[in-house]
């Protein structure tokens, strides 16, 4: 018996110690990072050449496709070593092949006993050891024991449950490693659109340069010929001159020579067209006409580059945390650093403000620096919760990924005041928000469901099907409605204009009395009631899978992607179940000493808290992922902030609390 179960165990692990590529079983194994299969060292170094000789480029890691999965591998510096040992896989081959050596050798040999060499009959779970029946009354008395047979099944039973958990931790790590490779993705292109920009404006600069300086040297062109021309004429009438003074002096030589009479008459003569010579030369015999200047305007590389500093804005920078700062109401500081494109620019001028998109108030800000240049620190005290705007401005330019979403919450502590009152919604029982902040509510008294503003304003209703007992509802990310119909025993969809669109009840989906929705990325969750368990549908209505199973009618389910659980409420029981959301085993429950009888559920993924309505204690517990309790909020009664039946519950984007009060036919806002 045991030689077969461990025949069975071996079979079954073949697959996972198996090469895909050679079909033998795997010589030291290497990991791959994106998938986690497994593959012969030796096996890829041959599809690395392979790929390297197809395609690769010199110096570069050449990817290739994983046998198994067929996703690209990238080697980390081009070397299959480098990549991580399969050190359980290796350890479980060992394993195996020693097992199978030990009853190749000894194919007949019953397990002994450790400490007297005697036939094995028990094995203990304390000591994880094969005990004989004297070892279980004196030294391992006490000890939990189980016949081999029993134990093998136990133990194998044991394996599966850490197969699962393992998977799912698994799912976990792969779901992280895809968000790491998608902001890898995103920083890339975001990085490649800042390439692109930083170098067009620098390629407009030039033009813009090459034409300014184009336009300089014709200035210059024009204005030393202008400048050369004037001094020419100047030169010529000089030339001139020049001429009309040698005629005098030749003249005054010549007179010398005449007798008296007529050296008198040669004298008055030569006096006049001295006198004129003079005048005309004394107009020449100047500075040159034109100064030894040129008139145009030149920059020192200095000043450029504070110009260009001052007039593109282009300032590289980060806010502090994941592209949204969460702040509470009172207090936060956000941190930025700010590195100039040019090292010239010195104590740069940093404002900031805070807007608030709920009423348009407008919070001072205080920027200091914290670190010299690079790092500040903007502190704010906003008084209003709800989401904000951080606007940040270096020398009036605002910082790239201007403005920054600030979310400000209040504590759950303080969750005492009621906001307000929408009143008039007949039976209230579950409600949602599409992304136009429109609330949608279940009404059971008028068997509609009603859209309404924030305020609680009726707008319209969903048309085109009669309803049967809406129960829950839920919006997808294109605003198309999903209403679970208890008595009509089916899920409708509507279109993102309130139009009946189709029922699963036209397909092949077996719901039996439908209860809480809720829309998560593709996927439907529906607590199917009368049947005991949630069903995951597409948004075609199509069942994907059953992904849980209760002991008791489910009447509400939320969902924690980040925490990859699944929350559930069932009618008559006083706690909340908790599930894996890849597997749907249970992981672990949710309770407090006052919870009476959970009804409605809401996840808040921005404070990572977990909002459970309370049927019959009329109030709301609020829960941390793992299932801590925080505080409590809401009482009995019909008064203001008193309910009477507390069904469903949502927020909006602003991180307010709705609560559908069925019996006073109204909504509470907190």
């Amino acid at each position: 018996m045991n030689k077969h179960m461990s025949k069975v165990i071996i079979d079954s692990l073949e697959p996972d110690i198996t090469c895909p590529v050679c079909l033998g079983r795997l010589v030291s194994p290497k990991l791959l990072p994106r998938c986690g299969h497994c593959c012969c060292v030796r096996c890829l170094r041959q599809l690395a050449n392979a790929a390297a000789a197809a395609g690769g480029t010199a110096g570069e890691p050449a990817p290739f496709g994983c046998p198994t999965c067929g996703k690209e591998v990238a080697l980390p510096d081009n070397d299959v070593e480098r990549l991580q040992n399969a050190l359980f896989v290796g350890r479980l081959i060992d394993t195996i092949e020693k097992r199978t050596s030990l009853q190749v050798a000894s194919p007949q040999a019953a397990p002994l006993c450790v400490e007297h060499e005697v036939q094995a009959k028990m094995f203990c779970f304390s000591c994880n050891q094969l005990v004989c029946s004297e070892c279980v009354l004196y030294i391992h008395r006490g000890h939990p024991y189980e016949k081999i047979v029993t134990a093998s099944q136990k133990c194998i039973e044991t394996l599966a449950q850490r197969a699962d958990s393992t998977r799912e931790l698994r799912e976990g790590i792969m779901f992280a490693l895809s968000q790491v490779d998608r902001r890898r993705e995103e920083i890339a292109d975001l990085s490649d659109a800042v390439n692109r920009t930083v170098k067009k404006t620098f390629d407009d600069m030039g033009k813009s340069l090459r034409r300014r300086k184009d336009a300089l040297l014709d200035d210059l062109a024009t204005l030393t010929k202008h400048k050369l021309s004037c001094l020419e004429e100047q030169k010529q009438a000089l030339a001139a001159a020049i001429g009309g003074v040698d005629d005098l002096i030749s003249s005054c030589q010549k007179a010398q020579l005449l007798s008296d009479i007529d050296v008198v008459a040669a004298y008055r003569k030569l006096v006049s067209e001295a006198v004129s010579q003079k005048e005309r030369c004394s107009n020449l015999c100047t500075e040159p006409s034109e100064a030894a200047n040129i008139g145009v305007k030149l920059w020192s590389v200095e000043s450029f580059e504070e110009m260009v500093a001052s007039q593109t804005g282009m300032y590289l920078s980060d806010a502090y945390g994941p592209g949204l700062v969460r702040a509470e109401v009172g207090k936060r500081a956000a941190y930025f650093t700010v590195r100039p494109v040019t090292p010239l620019l010195q104590n740069p001028t940093i404002t900031a403000n805070l807007t608030s998109l709920v009423d348009s108030s407008v919070v001072p800000v205080t920027v200091v620096s914290k670190q010299g240049m690079a790092m500040y620190e903007a502190s704010y005290h906003p008084q209003v919760r709800g989401r904000h705007q951080l606007n940040i401005e270096v020398n009036g330019n605002p910082v790239s990924g201007n403005p920054f979403p600030v979310y400000v919450s209040i504590p759950p502590s303080q969750l005492k005041k009621q906001e307000r009152v929408v009143g008039g919604v007949a039976g209230a029982l579950h409600l949602t928000f599409n992304s136009r902040q429109q609330m949608l509510v279940t009404e059971l008294g008028g068997n509609v469901v009603s859209v309404r503003s924030k305020v609680g304003k009726k707008m319209s209703q969903l048309s085109g099907r009669r309803l049967v007992r809406p129960w829950g509802v839920g919006v997808d990310e294109e605003d198309c409605a999903y209403v679970s119909e208890e008595g009509a025993h089916c899920l409708s969809k509507f279109d993102a204009e309130g139009r009946y669109v189709k029922s699963s009840s036209e397909g092949t989906v077996p719901l039996d009395g439908p209860r809480g929705v809720r829309v998560v990325g593709d996927w439907v969750y529906v607590c199917d009631g009368n049947n005991r368990c949630i069903k995951v549908l597409s948004r075609e209505l199509e069942l994907v899978k059953t992904l849980v199973e209760t002991d008791k009618m489910p009447s509400d389910v939320a969902v924690s992607l980040p925490n990859r659980l699944l929350y559930v409420t069932q009618s008559d029981s006083r706690v909340v179940e908790v599930f894996a959301l890849s597997t749907g085993t249970h992981a672990f429950t949710v309770e407090h000493a006052e919870m009476q009888q959970p009804s409605g559920l809401c996840f808040d993924s921005c404070q990572m808290l977990l909002y459970v309505a309370d049927f019959s204690n009329y109030g709301v517990f609020v829960f941390r992922p793992n299932g801590e309790f925080v505080s409590k909020f809401c009482r009995s009664g019909g008064g203001m902030g008193e309910m009477a039946q507390l069904w469903g519950m949502a927020l909006d984007e602003d991180g307010f609390v709705y609560l559908c009060d069925a019996k006073n036919s109204r909504i509470m806002v907190y």
